[in-house]
């Protein structure tokens, strides 16, 4: 008879003995037994006709259950409940775990390859959900990620606005335009051209290629580095080469001094007393200069970044800004409203 659960004490077993009137054999043992049939497709109980003999240890019972004769199983893989020593026919019950089968799977349940099969049947659902859960998490850190970085740039921008225009293209006032394009004051038919805008989208384009504009750059530049060499009182070599121009103002110790020079005590000495070498120092002393020389009333687009001198990514814009200097403090040029 198929049952869903085998006796687990003597008890149980004398009252299931009982239900099925089971007799004992020749030397007064209680002939009832309950096992899985050699399938393990489900637990039989049943009066067993033989002597309730000893059984060999390392193995587990099992029943035909087409003729009802009994064949021994080995457990020795069991990850648990096979019987460690030789064990009575009658003592059955007392080894749950060759009782306890998956029916599915045909196996006993305490057999390792028995536990992976029904392991692998989870797991080829588990990826799945798995999958389903992830998705909103990861959906989620990407919404959380894009909402920090827009957070952080505003900060950066509020912080430094002058290092966040690091990527705008160069804003030149008209006048400003007109005094670089010229060649030494020459207003040829070239210069009027420029004058009256057609320079407008090529020229900016092309001007560091342009042998005019190379020539009239390197004589600002070297405008530019001589009123710094007045104004703080220093000899340097003052060439326009912009590798010149950016070697003399790149670790921002000169522009500081510019700036105490115009507006005494605005810049503690002792913060470029020992010129930097690193990197961080010097476009900390470039960013102090942009700081204290923004209030002279120089519109942003006289004012470059830290990026534009330290790594020369728009030396032309630090010359504009040096010119615009001069001419706020009277040094050379007209002096705009």
């Amino acid at each position: 008879m198929s049952v869903d659960t085998c006796p687990k004490t003597q008890k149980e077993v004398e009252q299931a003995s009982k239900r099925l009137v089971c007799g004992e054999d020749q030397f007064g043992k209680n002939q009832y037994m309950c096992l899985p049939n050699t399938e393990k497709t489900s637990l039989i109980e049943f009066c067993y006709n033989g002597v309730m003999g000893i059984q060999e240890k390392g193995h587990c019972l099992e029943v035909n259950s087409k003729d009802g004769t009994l064949s021994l199983q080995s457990c020795t893989d069991f990850s648990y409940g096979c019987p460690d020593t030789h064990f009575w026919t009658y003592n059955f019950y007392n080894y749950s775990a060759c009782q306890n089968i998956n029916t599915q799977q045909q196996c006993f349940a305490a057999q390792p390859t028995c536990q992976q099969k029904s392991n692998n049947s989870d797991e080829d659902i588990s990826p799945y959900y798995s999958c389903l859960a992830i998705i909103p998490f990861i959906i989620l850190t990407i919404v959380l990620r894009i909402r920090w970085n827009k957070r952080r740039k505003r900060r950066q921008e509020r912080r430094n606005p002058y290092t966040s225009r690091q990527n705008e293209p160069d804003k030149l006032d008209s006048c400003e335009e007109k005094r670089l394009f010229q060649i030494d004051g020459d207003t040829n038919e070239r210069g009027w051209n420029f004058q009256r805008g057609n320079w407008t989208q090529m020229a900016i384009r092309d001007k560091s290629n342009s042998k005019m504009w190379r020539k009239l750059h390197k004589a600002e530049a070297e405008k530019a580095l001589t009123f710094i060499s007045q104004k703080i009182g220093e000899s340097f070599n003052t060439s326009g080469d912009m590798d010149n121009f950016k070697i003399q103002l790149k670790d921002g110790v000169k522009l500081c001094k510019l700036v105490n020079a115009l507006k005494p005590g605005s810049i503690p000495e002792r913060m470029y007393a020992i010129p930097p070498t690193k990197s961080t120092k010097q476009m900390q002393l470039i960013y102090k200069y942009l700081e204290n020389i923004k209030p002279l009333g120089l519109p942003d687009r006289q004012m470059f970044t830290t990026l534009d001198l330290h790594r020369a990514k728009n030396l032309h814009l630090v010359v504009i800004n040096l010119r615009a200097v001069a001419r706020k403090v009277g040094a050379y040029g007209p002096t705009e409203g």
